[in-house]
């Protein structure tokens, strides 16, 4: 969405609570039929998406749904303090059963393990605020951090394997941006015509888009216009991937994949690598480099902290005498990994033919020069030859020799 249209300001959360109030409309449901009211609505949407109002948890209690003697609900179904919640044990079960990489925390044994404590909300206050707050058996931590580690472990062998992340370029941006002027205008709201990357911007618009419809539609279509998203979806249908150039690793990769694409085709065309007049049709068997050739994907894997932060630290525990406590990073030693997330960055060239790929192995050598910390893994080196057409300086050529 933001890649074609960068204005928008779209979340899935927001889109969520959106949804709702649709189906609230459309379906004409009255609220006081179910003992429901404006509060318990509120209360639902803040399950969803958090405080409503941008309130700061810092400075005030961030709920109007419900008060701090509920606040543990706010901590079952998406939970903004330690990312424990029942959602993400829902896909965690799901994706393992048919991803089959294999699940070692026990949900069940954990419910077993809780309970309702008191705690202070704000930590340089603590007479302040008391909220209710769900605590965990002090026992059960390593069974909580294989929570996390079983998060990462998915998103690292499943989610953001290398192929997903490659076919996801491929589908989700490079095929609907392709597609985005030229595909039929989804009906909004009174019937306002919205372009593909504008439709979540509309709840009804949003509500007709499924995967599977965009790529039939496109599929389906003689639209010359929409010629370059078929020809990537044949692509994906044929398992004819992009191919990955480069991984790169490195222990802070602080930039977006959007910026380090910058700064790679930047570089590229300080070497003059990439033939500026050529208006060809993007066939496999054309051997000129692009500047469209080259794309990169950022992997992010962590323990479901944003913040790179050790999610269990925010956690509260408590003994067999029913005393509760936090624990802290000294005492994690034993049973949390020395790194809590990883950060990857894959170059990928959108054609496969040899000499184009050889032409972005050469791109990428000297666009790392910039980051010499970096550990780079290339995935196929470029002949002695192919080095010495471009005339590389010797530094570059030492990346290859």
């Amino acid at each position: 969405v933001r890649t074609a249209n960068p204005e928008s300001k779209w979340t899935h959360e927001q889109s969520s609570l959106d949804m709702l109030d649709l189906i609230i409309e459309r379906y004409q449901i009255d609220l006081r039929d179910y003992g429901l009211d404006k509060n318990d609505l509120d209360f639902i949407k803040e399950l969803i998406y958090g405080p409503l109002n941008g309130q700061d948890p810092k400075k005030e209690f961030p709920y109007n749904g419900r008060g701090p003697e509920k606040y543990f609900l706010y901590e079952i179904i998406s939970n903004k303090i330690t990312g424990v919640d029942v959602d993400k044990w829902d896909y965690f079960l799901r994706d393992n059963l048919n991803l089959k990489i294999g699940i070692t925390f026990d949900y069940k044994r954990f419910l077993k393990n809780i309970a309702i404590k008191e705690w202070p909300f704000y930590k340089d206050d603590e007479d302040k605020l008391t909220v209710k707050r769900i605590a965990i058996r002090d026992k059960e931590y390593d069974n909580c951090q294989e929570m996390f580690l079983d998060r990462s472990r998915l998103h690292r062998k499943g989610y953001q394997h290398k192929v997903t992340r490659i076919f996801d370029q491929m589908m989700q941006i490079d095929v609907w941006i392709a597609a985005n002027d030229h595909f039929p205008t989804v009906s909004g709201k009174n019937g306002k015509p919205y372009k593909l990357a504008e439709a979540c911007d509309d709840a009804i618009a949003f509500s007709k888009l499924t995967d599977d419809w965009v790529n039939q539609t496109i599929r389906n279509s003689a639209d010359p216009g929409l010629e370059k998203a078929r020809k990537i979806l044949k692509r994906i249908d044929d398992r004819d991937k992009y191919k990955v150039v480069a991984q790169i690793g490195y222990k802070l990769l602080d930039k977006s994949a959007s910026d380090y694409e910058q700064s790679l085709l930047s570089a590229v065309k300080l070497m003059d690598l990439f033939d500026k007049d050529y208006q060809g049709d993007g066939l496999q068997n054309i051997t000129t480099l692009r500047q469209d050739d080259m794309c990169i994907i950022k992997n992010f894997v962590n323990m479901g902290r944003k913040d790179k932060t050790n999610p269990v630290l925010d956690m509260l525990f408590y003994d067999k005498s029913g005393k509760v406590d936090v624990k802290n990073e000294n005492e994690l030693k034993e049973i949390a990994p020395e790194k809590i997330f990883e950060e990857t960055l894959f170059v990928l060239c959108r054609k496969n033919n040899p000499e184009i790929l050889a032409k972005a192995t050469i791109a990428v050598g000297n666009w790392v020069l910039k980051y010499p910390e970096w550990q780079v893994k290339y995935k196929k080196m470029p002949k002695f030859q192919q080095l010495m057409e471009v005339g590389l300086t010797s530094k570059i050529l030492y990346q290859f020799c």
